[in-house]
């Protein structure tokens, strides 16, 4: 079904990784980072570039308390704790033909792109990074 690519795509999709959007690829997934993880057959991921000033205190009213108290965490900490809220499914075999169709490039799963508490760059950073790795 994959040709040397996509063995090598297969491959790679067996436990979390990172992804950076390829640079000719558009619409709403256009210059994206995401962390990626199996789940079963399929896949889903989290966007990391995509910041919000929303504090859990306003989408979660009726737990405004402790969502305060973990608004303030991640001020305080970023490293140390990460809510995502831009989500991404794939169906079986889905991602593997995108990785195919060179889509995505493909990095290692790293904390300190995780965690970044500037996002500005992350795009371009996880390109250099991926495409570092298959070279």
């Amino acid at each position: 079904m994959f040709g040397a690519r996509g063995a090598r795509a297969a491959a790679e999709i067996a436990g979390p990784l990172l992804l950076a959007a390829a640079p000719d690829l558009d619409g709403p997934y256009r210059r994206t980072a995401l962390v990626a993880a199996p789940m079963g057959d399929k896949h889903v991921g989290f966007i990391l570039n995509r910041a919000s000033e929303v504090r859990l205190a306003t989408l979660f009213p009726d737990f405004a308390p402790a969502a305060k108290v973990i608004d303030r965490a991640i001020e305080q900490s970023p490293g140390e704790a990460r809510f995502f809220a831009g989500f991404v499914g794939w169906m079986p075999g889905e991602l593997e033909q995108e990785l195919e169709e060179g889509c995505w490039h493909v990095a290692e799963p790293d904390a300190a792109f995780l965690f970044r508490r500037d996002t500005a760059t992350l795009w371009e950073d996880l390109l250099k990074k991926a495409d570092a790795t298959r070279a």
